[in-house]
C-alpha cells in the first residue's frame, strides 16, 4: 500500500513539473493581469452606489475569489487538455505509466497554484476595500486547503468536458458559459436570505456554492461539524468526478 502511494505521488509529482515549466512562461502575465481583473470587478461595486452592507460586501468577496480559483482555473484545465489533444500529447501521456486521475490532479495543483497568488491579493485589498472583518483565529490555517478543494472538487468535471471537446476553442466556449451559469444561475456572490427560497435550496448540491460557504466559514472563525462536513463533502465530490473522467478514459 505505502508503494502505492509513493508511486502516485512520484507520477503528479513528474506531471506537475512538466505543467510548470509550461506555465511558468506566462506566469508573471497571470501575476499582475488577474489581480487587476478581480479587483476592477470588485471596484465597480464599490464606485456603483450599491448599497452594500458588511454582509453583501463579504459574499461578493469570497464569491469573486471562489469563482477564480474554481471557474477560472478549470476553465484553464479545460483548454490545456483540449490542446494536449489536438497537440497529440495526449498520446504521449498513454505510452507512460500513469493513470487519469494522476494526470488532471496534476494539472489541476499546477493551475491552482498558478491562480492562488493572484487571488490572496485580490482577496487582501478586497477586504481593505470594503472595509471587511477577518476573525484571526486558528481556522486560518485551513484556508489554504478549503481553497484548493474550490478547484479539485468540480477538477474532475473539467477535465471530462476538455477530453470530450473537439478542440481548444470549444474547450474554452464551454468554460465560459460555466462561468456564466454559476455566476447568474448560481449566485456565489448573494447571500442566501436574499434568493427565492426554490434556488436557494437547488444552490446548496453545488459544489462551488460549498466552497465559497466552507470559506466563510474559515474566514468567521467557525470550526464545528458544520465545517467538516463541508471539507467531506467537497473531498468526495472531487473524487468522484476524477472517478467518473478515468471511466472515459483509461490511460493503461
Amino acid at each position: 500500500m505505502m508503494n502505492y502511494f509513493l508511486h502516485k505521488i512520484e507520477e503528479i509529482g513528474l506531471l506537475f513539473q512538466i505543467r510548470w515549466a509550461e506555465i511558468k512562461s506566462g506566469f508573471i502575465l497571470r501575476f499582475f493581469v488577474l489581480p487587476l481583473f478581480l479587483l476592477s470587478f470588485l471596484l465597480f461595486f464599490k464606485l456603483s452606489q450599491f448599497n452594500l452592507d458588511p454582509i453583501g460586501s463579504f459574499y461578493l468577496l469570497t464569491g469573486n475569489i471562489v469563482l477564480a480559483l474554481s471557474v477560472g482555473s478549470i476553465s484553464l484545465l479545460m483548454q490545456e487538455i483540449a490542446n494536449h489533444k489536438k497537440t497529440r500529447t495526449l498520446e504521449l501521456f498513454t505510452l507512460l505509466p500513469i493513470s487519469v486521475s494522476s494526470y488532471v490532479f496534476a494539472l489541476t495543483l499546477a493551475e491552482f497554484c498558478a491562480a492562488l497568488p493572484s487571488a490572496m491579493i485580490s482577496f487582501v485589498l478586497g477586504m481593505l476595500l470594503f472595509k471587511c472583518p477577518l476573525n484571526i483565529s486558528l481556522a486560518l490555517i485551513l484556508l489554504l486547503p478549503a481553497c484548493f478543494l474550490c478547484s479539485y472538487s468540480i477538477a474532475g468535471l473539467g477535465a471530462f468536458i476538455g477530453l470530450k471537446a473537439r478542440n481548444p476553442l470549444e474547450a474554452n466556449l464551454i468554460g465560459q458559459i460555466l462561468l456564466y451559469f454559476l455566476a447568474f444561475i448560481i449566485p456565489v456572490m448573494i447571500p442566501e436570505n436574499r434568493l427565492p427560497q426554490a434556488l436557494a435550496s437547488i444552490i446548496k448540491f453545488s459544489p462551488v456554492h460549498q466552497s465559497a460557504w466552507l470559506i466563510r466559514l474559515i474566514c468567521f472563525g467557525t470550526l464545528n461539524l458544520e465545517t467538516l462536513i463541508l471539507f467531506s463533502v467537497l473531498f468526495i465530490e472531487g473524487t468522484f468526478f476524477l472517478w467518473f473522467c478515468r471511466k472515459s478514459l483509461t490511460f493503461y
